[in-house]
C-alpha cells in the first residue's frame, strides 16, 4: 500500500491594484445603497398614522362565537359585538374606526386616539 498523494496546494494569482479599487467602491456603492433604503423606511411609515379626537363611541349589540385556528387548535371566542370609535382628524375629516372591548373601555369622548390611516377609495 502506496500512501496517497499530496495535492499541490492551489494558489491564487495576486490581484491588481484596479481590481481592488472595483471591488471596494462596489461595497461602497451597496452600502451606501442599503443605508438609503433604510432611512426611507422610517419616513414612509410615519405618514401611515392619524391622530384626532374621540367624538362619539358607539356599541352595537351582535352576539357571535368567533372560531379560529391557533397554535393550540380551534379556539372559540364569543363577542359581544361591533365596537367602534368617531374620530375626528383636526383639518381632515371624520373616521369610524372599528375596535376591540379593551381599547373600547380604556377610552372616553374626548380622548386623544392614533390609528392607522384607511386605503384611499379608488
Amino acid at each position: 500500500m502506496s500512501a496517497p498523494s499530496k495535492k499541490p496546494p492551489l494558489v491564487v494569482p495576486a490581484s491588481s491594484r484596479r481590481e481592488l479599487i472595483i471591488a471596494i467602491g462596489a461595497g461602497v456603492i451597496l452600502a451606501a445603497f442599503i443605508i438609503f433604503g433604510i432611512s426611507r423606511m422610517g419616513n414612509e411609515a410615519s405618514g401611515r398614522f392619524l391622530t384626532g379626537e374621540i367624538t362619539e363611541k358607539h356599541f352595537e349589540p351582535l352576539p357571535e362565537t368567533r372560531i379560529s385556528l391557533g397554535s393550540a387548535g380551534l379556539v372559540k371566542e364569543n363577542i359581544a359585538g361591533d365596537y367602534r370609535f368617531n374620530v375626528r382628524v383636526p383639518g381632515d375629516r371624520d373616521y369610524t374606526v372599528w375596535i376591540d372591548k379593551v381599547t373600547y373601555d380604556a377610552r372616553s369622548v374626548g380622548d386623544s386616539f392614533r390609528f392607522p390611516r384607511p386605503p384611499e377609495a379608488p
